[in-house]
């Protein structure tokens, strides 16, 4: 049996942005910097409906966060014609956490939303 699961804490290096889908789902996508020992990883996180309308108005770059989610692989063609590759965490829950390490509860949740 196969598991998909990942707990990371890291940083908003970028304003998150705020999508809408067709049928007016709200998605928000931001990218998170993840210190190991001496080097820094980036990922982008993404969240869908319920979970990013609760965090679409207190959500900013500086922040720091602890993300629950899953791993999702896609592959693409630019418009070059260049096959590319990214892999993204879809984001099932998410806390804010204060200076100091402190998780704020007025800001966090504990929504899990099924992904696209």
């Amino acid at each position: 049996m196969d598991y998909n699961k990942v707990f990371i804490s890291g940083e908003i290096v970028r304003e998150p942005e705020i999508f809408s889908t067709l049928n007016n789902r709200l998605i928000l996508k931001f990218n998170l910097q993840v210190k190991d020992k001496k080097h820094f990883n980036f990922f982008n996180a993404i969240l869908y409906g319920e979970l990013a309308e609760k965090f679409k108005k207190n959500l900013k770059k500086g922040d720091k966060v602890f993300i629950e989610g899953k791993l999702r692989y896609t592959k693409y063609t630019t418009k070059v014609g260049a096959v590319k590759s990214k892999i993204e965490i879809i984001v099932e829950n998410m806390h804010i956490i204060e200076k100091g390490g402190k998780i704020n509860d007025n800001k966090s949740t504990a929504i899990t939303t099924a992904s696209d």
